[in-house]
């Protein structure tokens, strides 16, 4: 199925720029603008743990550009990329030229304190379009795909010291990952697919503390996704994040922050051997603006700013990117 930019995507773009405006104006910690489903759960409140017996529930919509043409860090005119013939199991190098791309996500992340120290998580993109414009010779189109994603579940826990929690998720392949529409008939790229097919196993620390120095809250976070390969002998490369930051409220329930993330995946594999144009790294900075709101309820907006990427030979990387979305706790 192949996802549009036109129509009814820039009237949801249109809907989350208007929720994000209501976030400029109405404390809570940061959150993380995210690459992976099990990204969104790592800075969400001050320590990351709800009440006993709580229940939180975070509504998200990610929008990501696509559109810097990248080798190494530099950027370049041309992307190429290979056709993996999935069913067939052969690989055609530097067969696709890709000209522009972009992924959004509906998101819901769910917390409930099943005791004071530890909660139980989870994690559902509800939607997923992923989508890139691609060359063949003269012939330009656009392939994508739209579908519910993989679910994060797991249990977070306080450590001992205040503050201090750590956790451990699996990631369910829930989302289809043999969606059809590859040029010349077949299963389209596994990264344009909404889901991986693969168990896999995503571990987490993050502590936070306040401070007196201009009302601070800082916190880091890291997390490790290992994963595993798929029906199809397709492994998505493991991920590494690691998250530092710092809020304060600026005015009645207006809060402020500003995050600093590194994100790192591993080069995929098919059939064992690397996959060419997979695998990244990237450095985002993460202003955002959170709005406390009566009966727990609360609205943010968070604009991500890519100063630097690093891709394994050509791809198509991130240039901006915003997450918005709305928090209850029941």
């Amino acid at each position: 199925m192949s996802a549009s930019r036109t129509g009814p995507a820039f009237a949801r773009i249109g809907l989350v720029a208007g929720l994000a405006g209501l976030g400029l104006l109405a404390p809570a910690g940061p959150a993380s603008a995210c690459d992976s489903a099990s990204c969104s759960l790592l800075t969400r409140n001050a320590n990351g743990l709800v009440p006993k017996k709580k229940f939180r529930l975070d509504l998200t919509f990610g929008y990501t550009d696509q559109g810097r043409r990248l080798q190494g860090s530099e950027e370049v005119e041309g992307v190429y990329r290979p056709l993996i013939n999935l069913e067939t199991g052969t690989v055609l190098p530097a067969f696709h030229r890709d000209i522009d791309g972009y992924d959004q996500v509906v998101q819901a992340d769910v917390s409930y304190g099943l005791s004071t120290n530890v909660n139980l998580v989870g994690s559902i993109p509800l939607a997923t379009w992923h989508a890139h414009d691609v060359a063949h010779g003269s012939l330009v189109q656009e392939y994508g795909t739209v579908g519910l994603g993989d679910t994060l579940l797991g249990v977070r826990a306080g450590l001992g010291p205040r503050g201090l929690v750590g956790g451990l998720s699996l990631k369910l392949p829930t989302g289809n990952y043999k969606i059809q529409g590859e040029f010349g008939g077949g299963i389209q790229d596994p990264t344009l697919q909404p889901g991986t097919g693969a168990w896999d196993v995503v571990g987490l620390l993050q502590y936070s503390w306040p401070t007196s120095f201009l009302d601070l809250r800082w916190s880091a976070a890291a997390s490790y996704q290992a994963t595993t390969t798929n029906s199809l002998d397709y492994r998505f490369g493991n991920q590494t994040i690691v998250v530092a930051g710092a809020s304060r409220g600026v005015w009645q329930g207006l809060s402020a922050s500003l995050q600093l993330k590194l994100y790192h995946q591993d080069r995929n594999l098919f059939q064992g051997q690397g996959v060419a144009s997979t695998g990244s790294t990237s450095f985002y900075v993460t202003p955002g603006l959170r709005v406390a709101a009566p009966h727990g309820l609360s609205v943010y907006g968070y604009l991500l700013l890519v100063p630097y990427t690093h891709v394994n030979e050509t791809q198509l990387a991130p240039s901006v990117a915003f997450v918005t979305g709305i928090s209850k706790l029941f």
